[in-house]
């Protein structure tokens, strides 16, 4: 037999071999079977409540043997003790070795007599495995003869069951660090953001990085990504050193972001949060995690951007809002000058050249309100290949000969919800635009074709929403922009051409226009290698409608109607009062909408049409003609504006729509507006 020294000796050598704590239970029963010629060796464990021990390992030395054994069997013996109860109970509970010298006769205090004694077992041994005065488990070992152990060697198994213990215990909490460890690898490697441990300068070295940090600088494996340094892969090595003077001073940084380029050349925009750490032989290092912010910017920089775009429409709206009352103001006498000049060609030359800068004065201010989506719209279902179609030859004569333009249209219909002049415009501003970055020559091509807006592209572009759209792409062979310019390409007024030469207008009207129609459009260019713009218009199914031209106004717009007339602005009061009554019209005028409701009550049997300005003090035209319909019910209105955004949205409770004139008008249009009124 061993002696106890060596016993523990090949027992430690032994449990070097154990992958976890229930190996090392086995093979150091085995081990101790083998080394006794004991006949047979199980372990007892407590369970994890401590309400008893369960039968958890069976050794049998000799494996010709094994078929003769029946105390592992549960149909045979126990496999479930209580406290104190059995040999291996009375061991968890005492902490001792305990010797039972003969089963049979010890049966109080050995269970299983029957069982060891048909397998040929007179006599039994049970050692604690102790560690920090807790009882890890109960090994059980049996000897075919009664009374085989004596006091001394019961005394030895004592010191062995110490130190079997210890070391036991030892690998116990060696499995139990592992499993720790195992766990936090796991919990590390599965969270999205990076978590990494660098070294300072001058080595800079990634020590450790998880499986986020791997992602995100699109590595191959984690031994790829160690062999770069974060300096290494910063694009502002500058700001990366002021970041680690940071952290050597004040111990961490929090949020700080860096540009960044992974391994395969994408830029990244990462934010970090670092803390100092130092090791007991005084190494410094670094802990930090990172998180791949560069969506999150781009999201928010296009919030910005149409933030900014909508602040400056708002103010392009109002500009155009007070500019429209002066023109018409000028239309207006411009065309009384016409009328009135008695023949003279000279004065009606003048007076044409009058309008003829109206017009186009008209033209700017409409680019206005379709930036800032206040123009009245004229929607009709539009065949945008029919439309793209259709403008080609004027696209050509327009831009010149030395650019060719090409037409690319997809088959069958591509039909929108379109204002057709709107849409026109818009394929010309963005033609001229072309011609402009083409000095030399060169070449337009206009796509048409059906595209899906899916979650992808609403997720890659930061706008959309899904559906089936119609896609107009305008793709010149031109100089190109920078980034810098096509971040600021829509806004009104930005122009790359000289003083002079352009209004700053073309492409902020192209903007608001597309918005006005539910629609989108985004430019991509480089230096050099051209432009091209992308629309997305909503589909629908619906038939084309034809439209009839508008027949020649005539002596039927005369009339001898009494119109109350509320306009704040006197300028265009006075020319609108005067057109009138140019025409027949007797005109009451009101300065606001509260002297507006006093002539109403004064006269309201005698008044047979209302125009209102939407705008005016103290009271608007809205609320105006709200108060007048509680007077009398019948009451005809057209509301007049320099934008239409109120009464594009403003119904009575019967959903009918009001009629409506939007400034500047032709007096042409307005008296036949009046007239198709005052006639229904």
């Amino acid at each position: 037999m061993e002696s106890g020294h060596r016993l523990v000796q090949i027992i430690s050598e032994t449990l070097s071999e154990s992958v976890d704590f229930t190996d090392a239970l086995a093979l150091t029963v085995r081990k101790v079977c083998e080394m006794t010629g004991w006949g047979f060796g199980e372990v007892w464990v407590p369970n994890s409540d401590e309400s008893g021990l369960s039968l958890r390992y069976c050794s049998l030395c000799g494996a010709d043997r094994m078929d003769e054994c029946r105390l592992h069997e549960p149909n045979k013996g126990l496999t479930l003790l209580l406290p104190g109860t059995g040999l291996p109970g009375r061991v968890w509970a005492l902490k001792r070795v305990e010797w039972v010298r003969d089963v049979s006769v010890d049966g109080d205090v050995f269970l299983r007599a029957p069982a060891a004694l048909e397998a040929g077992l007179r006599s039994c041994v049970g050692m604690p495995v102790v560690s920090d005065g807790r009882v890890l488990a109960v090994m059980v070992f049996f000897m075919p003869n009664a009374g085989a152990l004596g006091e001394s060697y019961v005394n030895m198994l004592t010191d062995v069951s110490d130190q079997v213990g210890a070391m036991l215990g030892r690998r116990l909490a060696e499995v139990r660090r592992r499993e720790v460890m195992r766990r936090y690898e796991e919990l590390v490697n599965n969270i999205s953001v990076g978590v990494y441990r660098s070294l300072p300068s001058p080595d800079n070295k990634l020590v450790e990085a998880n499986r986020a940090v791997v992602d995100i600088f699109e590595a191959g494996s984690r031994g790829e990504m160690l062999a770069h340094s974060l300096m290494e892969l910063c694009r502002d090595t500058a700001r990366c050193m002021e970041l680690e003077a940071e952290l050597m001073s004040q111990g961490h940084v929090k949020g700080a972001e860096l540009d960044f380029v992974t391994l395969k050349g994408k830029p990244l925009r990462i934010s970090i949060t670092a803390v100092k750490k130092e090791d007991s032989d005084g190494n410094v290092y670094f802990d930090g995690i990172m998180e791949d912010v560069s969506e999150k910017r781009l999201l928010e920089e296009q919030f910005r951007h149409a933030q900014k775009l909508e602040a400056v429409g708002r103010l392009a709206g109002g500009m155009a809002h007070d500019f429209n009352n002066i023109l018409t103001a000028v239309i207006g006498y411009a065309n009384l000058v016409k009328m009135k000049c008695g023949g003279n060609e000279t004065v009606s030359s003048f007076a044409r050249h009058i309008l003829t800068l109206s017009d186009s004065a008209t033209a700017l201010t409409q680019g206005l309100l379709a930036f800032s989506r206040k123009r009245p719209l004229s929607l009709q279902p539009v065949d945008m290949n029919d439309l793209v179609g259709n403008a080609g030859k004027m696209l050509a004569r327009l831009i010149g000969e030395d650019i060719e333009v090409r037409i690319n249209r997809a088959e069958g219909e591509l039909m929108v919800m379109a204002d057709n002049a709107q849409m026109e415009q818009v394929l010309m501003n963005l033609a001229t635009n072309a011609r402009d970055a083409m000095p030399k020559g060169g070449r337009l091509t206009i796509t048409t074709s059906a595209v899906d807006i899916d979650r992808e592209f609403v997720s890659s572009h930061g706008y959309g929403t899904h559906g089936a759209f119609a896609q107009i792409v305008f793709e010149d062979t031109g100089t190109g922009m920078d980034k810098d310019t096509c971040e600021h390409i829509f806004e009104p007024f930005f122009t790359t051409k000289e003083v002079g030469k352009g209004t700053g207008l073309g492409l902020a009207m192209v903007y608001g226009t597309i918005k006005q129609h539910d629609g989108y459009i985004n430019v991509y260019s480089e230096p050099g290698s051209g432009t091209t713009f992308r629309i997305y218009l909503p589909l629908v199914a619906a038939a084309k409608l034809s439209t009839a031209a508008m027949d020649e106004p005539d002596e039927s717009c005369r009339g001898t109607e009494t119109i109350l007339l509320a306009e704040d602005q006197p300028d265009v009061r006075e020319i609108t009062r005067r057109l009138l009554e140019e025409f027949g019209y007797i005109v009451i005028e009101a300065a606001n909408g509260e002297e507006a409701l006093a002539r109403f009550r004064e006269k309201s049997e005698a008044i047979d049409l209302l125009m209102l300005d939407m705008k005016m003090p103290k009271k608007g035209g809205s609320e105006t003609y709200e108060e007048i319909k509680n007077i009398r019910g019948d009451t005809k209105v057209i509301f007049m504006s320099g934008y239409s955004e109120e009464i594009m949205h403003s119904k009575d409770k019967d959903k009918k729509v009001f009629d409506f004139i939007s400034k500047p008008v032709s007096p042409v249009k307005m008296l036949r507006k009046v007239r198709e009124v005052l006639d229904r």
